[in-house]
């Protein structure tokens, strides 16, 4: 199945793959304003695009008490990410980079089947920066580490869907009609691998439920609530 979405990479690591590697970038950099955050090679609109992304996911989440204590680059590539061609993005928790693919490759890529059922445009592609800043994020705010592979993608679709403008949001919402998870034990490792953007979905849709959204994502950090644990034991 062809499926066009971002993942984190911690898990593989664990197994002592290697991080993606081996593609030349240009000098070209941009420095995000006022976060620790460097994008490396591709135009100057897709930097600027990532950059906003990340400011959107680093407000977003510092408002929940998750502080961004380690500098992050995010690497553009007008190629599919080697071994992950369906991603827009990987976070390399190891390497602490992000390698993210550029505008016009996201909309190549997505064509035949568009994330959250709908094209690929500036603001869902902001999006997505943001979801991989969120993984970088959350990643250095987990006490127990590695987190849960559904505990971080939690964390990541609540701040992508968070942080979209509320037309396009508006504009996903519209387009999956499931209900939100009614608890933490619905989040399955199984009901993401089988649709990522519906997850995202009905995650954003719980997180909307809860009386204090700081405390449950401080929960999931400290291993208080637990979502998914992955079968290969990572937490």
């Amino acid at each position: 199945m062809h499926r066009c979405f971002s993942r984190f990479l911690v898990a593989l690591l664990a197994f002592g793959l290697p991080p993606v590697h081996g593609i030349a970038f240009a000098a070209a950099t941009a420095d995000c304003p006022g976060i620790p955050v460097q994008v490396i090679s591709g135009s100057a609109p897709d930097r600027a695009l990532v950059c906003s992304g990340a400011v959107k996911a680093v407000t977003f989440l510092q408002r929940h008490g998750l502080a961004m204590k380690e500098s992050i680059q995010v690497r553009l590539t007008d190629a599919a990410i080697s071994d992950h061609g369906t991603h827009i993005g990987l976070y390399d928790a190891k390497a602490k980079a992000i390698e993210f693919l550029s505008f016009r490759q996201a909309v190549r890529q997505c064509e035949k089947q568009s994330p959250f059922r709908t094209l690929m445009d500036e603001a869902l592609y902001t999006s997505f920066a943001a979801h991989e800043l969120a993984h970088a994020i959350a990643d250095q705010n987990f006490q127990i580490k590695p987190g849960s592979r559904i505990a971080q993608e939690y964390v990541a679709y609540v701040t992508q869907i968070s942080t979209m403008p509320s037309q396009k949001r508006l504009e996903i919402l519209q387009n999956y009609s499931m209900s939100a998870f009614a608890n933490p034990q619905q989040m399955s490792l199984l009901y993401y691998e089988l649709d990522p953007n519906a997850f995202g979905v009905k995650a954003y849709r719980h997180f909307l439920t809860l009386a204090d959204r700081t405390a449950f994502l401080q929960a999931v950090l400290t291993g208080t609530i637990r979502l998914g644990d992955s079968p290969t034991g990572l937490r």
